[in-house]
């Protein structure tokens, strides 16, 4: 390039250079400058070849803010201040600060970052105590604070910061591909997901119009490859297994008999995927990974749930929900748009609300039909698929698809579903029944198998399928039945647990526990009251009979028990014949029995005990009390032992305290 410029003297004078100069960038059609640059590093050299060699030992060092270099930028319009020249150590501030104060903080602003970075690293403390923030031009300004947060920190990494990887793999990634990549056509991947209505609804309770009852949870199962609509439930319930469990079931449901319990015209045209259940359900991490996070068992459909946070992997039932929604808006009464949930003094549409769940599902139902047979102009529709004339409608693309998909598409009954949908556990046979819970759980095949008896020997396990909404009956494994189970009740014991949900007798089962907690503490304290009365009495005792066994032996407690206890028997007896006789002046029909005179005046003289007694003297007549009247009734056993005792009284060989 500079090989014949060299070789000239007129190169060397500034007056002939520049001519010489641009007719050999024009020859060679590079610029001036180049050629310039060329000749000047083979003058700085030393006019040798090796001094046109590139400067490799100054390339790729990297780039240091030397302290006594100039500072870089324009200068201040006001010129209040010179530029701060940042450094490498201003730069390693500024990015702790960044990732204090701005990553891992998600509402702070860099305004607010660039605050907290001033007061910590650029910043003194005055006499007072107070800080001081250093002036301007002794500190980095905003704009370069912004800089390095630019050239450090890239925008996807501070998103991932600031709200997370869910949230940037949600809203901020580039969507190079599609949902239907992974599917391979029509029944393939169903995708299933609950929602809140936007609709108030009334009671249907005779009269009962005015009563609202809320919002209804819609559940929709939606095929991927053809977007039609191939299962739904309406209920109250909020999103749970058995909601999800019933929408599952809708599928294999017979249409007509669901369109004639809503008074739906039916055509089979819109139904053209009843009883068929895919390979795979596409589901949250929620109702479904609780009971059936591998596959549902019985109809081999595998259940694939999503990661949380990730409504982008199933877009298309998100996105009906909402499509869905807005076309009914105009014709139903008390529609609440969920702009309005936050909005500030906004409409009350839920005093509009006049519609019923059967109402409400009627129209449910009609939409559902409408989307099946409705055209979706958006459709990515194949090559082959504008080949064959399949226009872009959900049950058209079915029918047309079906064919190629035939082998791997399944079709079941209501009650293959149903029992395959059921959750299962194993459960304890005891003697007083199968215990699912609360609940005990018999059937006449289990008692003419002996598994009750077997069991008061040693309890097992066997599977049982219960319906979480209603305790009455369950499944029950059992090889010998032609089915392979059998049907369980409820036994009597737990009779009483009938109609309700197994929720409700485990909220039952939790008051109970409660209670008896509290009775344990009460029968504590009870025990406690019965002892502070009874122990009194017997240190006391304890405390005489030692007092009057002193000098005794131990051994002769025991010598005159026979004695004693007539003793005291005899004793009690009179007692509780004293306790019982009725106090003066008060009515009895009943005979007293004569007093002790009355029967020694019957004995005779020898000490005998005669046969008969004196009767005793008449009530109402003039006669004195104690005249005998002559009698010949006989002895009563009692009378005799009292008589008896008496003799034995006045022989001094009973002793009767107090006599």
């Amino acid at each position: 390039m500079i090989e014949p410029l060299v070789a000239t003297v007129g190169v060397l004078f500034p007056d002939t250079r520049g001519p010489l100069v641009a007719a050999r960038a024009a020859e060679l059609r590079v610029s001036e400058n180049t050629v310039l640059a060329q000749l000047r590093a083979f003058w700085r050299g030393g006019l040798t070849r090796d001094a046109l060699i590139p400067n490799f030992a100054g390339r790729g060092k990297a780039k240091t803010f030397k302290p006594d270099s100039l500072p870089r930028g324009r200068r201040p319009d006001d010129e209040r201040y010179s530029i701060y020249a940042v450094k490498d150590k201003d730069v390693e501030s500024i990015k702790k600060s960044i990732k204090k104060s701005y990553l891992s903080i998600d509402f702070t602003t860099i305004n607010g970052a660039y605050q907290r970075c001033m007061e910590d690293c650029y910043s003194y403390r005055d006499a007072t105590g107070r800080r001081v923030i250093l002036p301007a031009g002794e500190r980095p300004t905003l704009r370069q604070y912004r800089y390095i947060l630019q050239k450090h920190f890239p925008k996807d990494q501070v998103i991932r910061y600031k709200e997370g990887d869910k949230a940037f793999e949600q809203n901020h990634r580039g969507k190079l591909g599609s949902v239907m990549d992974d599917c391979l056509g029509v029944g393939h991947i169903y995708e299933i997901d609950a929602t809140i209505a936007d609709i108030y609804l009334v009671s249907s309770a005779p009269d009962s119009r005015h009563k609202i009852i809320g919002k209804p949870t819609l559940y929709l199962i939606i095929d991927r490859w053809s977007r039609l609509i191939v299962g739904f439930h309406v209920s109250l319930e909020s999103a749970s297994w058995a909601a999800a469990m019933q929408a599952i079931l809708s599928i294999a449901e017979p249409k007509d008999q669901l369109c004639a319990r809503y008074g739906v015209r039916y055509d089979p045209a819109d139904w053209p995927a009843d009883g068929l259940y895919p390979g795979v359900f596409l589901a949250d991490r929620g109702e479904m990974l609780s009971y059936a996070s591998d596959s549902i068992p019985g109809i081999g459909t595998q259940v694939k749930n999503l990661p949380a946070d990730r409504p982008d992997w199933k877009p298309i039932v998100e996105g009906n929900f909402r499509q869905q929604q807005v076309k009914l808006a105009d014709a139903t009464a008390g529609y609440h748009p969920p702009k309005n949930a936050h909005k500030r003094r906004g409409k009350k549409y839920h005093l509009d609300a006049s519609q019923t769940m059967k109402e409400f599902t009627y129209q449910w139902i009609q939409r559902i039909i409408a989307h099946n047979k409705g055209p979706i102009l958006a459709y990515p529709l194949t090559p082959t698929q504008l080949a064959n004339g399949t226009r872009p409608i959900p049950r058209e693309i079915w029918v047309a698809e079906a064919p190629r998909r035939a082998a791997s598409l399944s079709r079941f009954s209501y009650q293959v579903v149903k029992s395959a949908l059921l959750p299962r556990n194993n459960f304890t046979v005891t003697d007083a029944g199968i215990a699912v819970g609360e609940c005990l759980y018999t059937s006449p095949e289990l008692e003419a198998a002996g598994w009750f008896s077997r069991a008061r020997r040693k309890t097992f396990k066997v599977e049982v399928a219960y319906d979480p909404r209603l305790c009455d009956t369950v499944e029950v494994r059992f090889p010998e039945s032609p089915t392979g189970r059998v049907t369980a009740h409820l036994t009597p014991a737990v009779c009483h647990f009938s109609g309700m949900s197994f929720a409700e007798i485990s909220a039952y089962a939790k008051m109970r526990t409660r209670m008896v907690s509290d009775m344990k503490d009460a029968r504590l304290q009870n025990e406690s009251d019965f002892h502070d009365t009874v122990d009194p009495i017997t240190e006391q005792a304890r405390a005489e009979r030692k007092e009057q066994s002193r000098g005794k032996a131990r051994s002769a407690r025991r010598a005159d028990t026979k004695e004693e206890r007539e003793a005291e028997r005899r004793k009690q007896r009179l007692e509780e014949a004293r306790t019982d006789a009725p106090f003066p002046g008060a009515s009895s029909n009943v005979v007293p029995f004569p007093s002790p005179g009355v029967v020694a005046t019957a004995q005779t003289e020898s000490g005998a005990i005669p046969d008969t007694l004196p009767a005793p003297p008449e009530l109402g007549n003039n006669k004195p009390n104690n005249a005998a009247q002559p009698d010949s009734r006989p002895l009563s056993p009692v009378q005799k032992m009292l008589m008896e005792k008496r003799n034995r009284i006045k022989d001094g060989n009973w002793d009767l305290p107090g006599r």
